[in-house]
């Protein structure tokens, strides 16, 4: 799981800025064509992310390519998170900008996600670790091949003229009474 935009949008999105992900999941920040991003002061991140994944793609590692859930738990899957999406699709308001997030914000949010998910800590988590657990949560479903704890949103990830384009990002989905636990949350005790 990696918080980080892994593609640029296709010339074959209709969007004018946006791949198709970011479209749906209403993304502050948009990828467009290789270059062009909103804000602009997003560009370095954004080069870097899709740099990350491409290094990664050399070693071994691929996109999450479909819809299905990854085949085997041993294959190499980079998988897109979005944790700003993760936290509104889990109903729970999103941390504020980290520079802005007050240490009552991350106590509020962390009862909220302790509320939805049986997580046990140490420590309380800063705000990189909220971020970090929320945006991986569904990771933990992909791995246990649950249908129902994550989202897949966005177009498979594809080369056009030359670079990486579309992708998907996965959020989580909330756990309803008539549904199984989360699952896999052993590791965060």
């Amino acid at each position: 799981m990696l918080d980080g935009p892994q593609a640029w949008k296709s010339v074959e999105n209709e969007s004018p800025h946006a791949r198709l992900s970011e479209r749906v999941l209403n993304a502050a920040a948009k990828m467009g064509l290789p270059g062009m991003v909103k804000p602009v002061t997003y560009r370095a991140f954004a080069e870097f992310c899709v740099d990350v994944y491409d290094a990664l793609r050399r070693r071994g590692w691929r996109r999450l390519a479909s819809r299905n859930r990854p085949r085997n738990s041993s294959e190499h899957v980079l998988v897109e998170s979005y944790p700003y999406a993760a936290w509104k699709a889990l109903g729970i308001r999103p941390l504020p900008a980290k520079r802005r997030a007050r240490v009552c914000d991350l106590a509020e949010a962390f009862a909220a996600l302790q509320a939805v998910v049986p997580l046990t800590v140490n420590q309380p988590p800063n705000h990189d670790q909220m971020q970090a657990i929320v945006g991986g949560l569904a990771g933990l479903a992909l791995e246990a091949r649950n249908q129902v704890g994550a989202r897949i949103v966005g177009s498979t990830p594809r080369r056009e003229g030359g670079h990486w384009r579309e992708g998907f990002i996965v959020v989580p989905e909330p756990i309803r009474s008539s549904t199984p636990s989360w699952p896999n949350v052993r590791w965060l005790n």
